[in-house]
């Protein structure tokens, strides 16, 4: 069986969401002694999430997962930085995934548009789709935003 984990953030990057998703691959890959058979593509960001933490990453010594970072532009975290890295990290991931096959996505929301990604890939694929709903989207854009050009979103 071949699973794919889509996550924006991952280990060792500094969120609430990466420290989620490196529990669960923890997890997964304690299963592959059960299961053998058990592939695991992992496909995240290069650490992104605050703008002076750049930690040196070794993920050679992950030997029964596969893990693909796909770099994207350095930013201050500003919405318009914060969508051209993502959309970036889509492309990545896109180019990632073009040629393999899976039998079941994983993807964290801790980026909405990561699950909206992982729900295009399951869709074009036609394989199962596993959604770790976390976005609080909604709640924070109101809260940035108090004017009233976000009435749809309420």
């Amino acid at each position: 069986m071949k699973l794919l984990i889509l996550s924006y953030y991952y280990y060792p990057d500094m969120s609430a969401g990466s420290f989620r998703i490196k529990s669960v691959v923890d997890s997964l890959v304690s299963l592959q002694n059960l299961n053998p058979d058990l592939e695991i593509d992992l496909v995240c960001s290069s650490p992104n999430r605050y703008k002076n933490y750049r930690p040196k990453i070794d993920d050679t010594k992950k030997e029964k997962i596969n893990i693909k970072r796909i770099p994207v532009n350095k930013h201050s975290s500003g919405i318009i930085a914060q969508s051209i890295a993502f959309l970036i990290f889509a492309i990545g991931v896109l180019k990632t995934t073009k040629n393999h096959e899976y039998d079941i996505i994983f993807a964290s929301s801790s980026r909405l548009m990561t699950a909206a990604l992982a729900a295009f890939l399951s869709k074009k694929n036609n394989t199962l789709l596993y959604l770790d709903i976390r976005d609080i989207f909604l709640d924070t854009i109101n809260n940035i935003y108090k004017s009233k050009i976000f009435f749809f979103i309420k």
